[in-house]
């Protein structure tokens, strides 16, 4: 399986949606990519379960998060992205994102 950038992935990714979908999806994987860059992981295989539980828990800390539905909407996101990954061949199973819950 060849190494794919995650910012590559998330831009088919987007590409793949409707257009609010994607204008949706955007706004958690930008936050995503970020947060992971921090960590220095650029490809989409070098991201594992912990580093997303870490991600939703700074989420759920984030003084702007009045909601649960907010947290639901990046795991739901989360979710929807690594399984697409998968789905497309870019990432072997078990998606990094099965470990967060709702």
């Amino acid at each position: 399986m060849e190494t794919m950038l995650l910012s590559r992935a998330i831009k088919l990714f987007l590409g793949d949606q409707k257009p609010t979908t994607a204008r949706s999806y955007a706004y958690v994987l930008k936050f995503m990519e970020e947060y992971t860059h921090v960590y220095g992981l650029y490809n989409l295989h070098e991201i594992h379960p912990d580093h997303l539980i870490e991600m939703i828990q700074l989420v759920v800390q984030r003084p702007t998060v009045k909601s649960t539905a907010t947290v639901n909407k990046y795991i739901k996101t989360i979710k929807v992205f690594f399984n697409w990954c998968i789905k497309c061949g870019f990432l072997a199973p078990p998606s990094p994102a099965v470990a967060i819950k709702r």
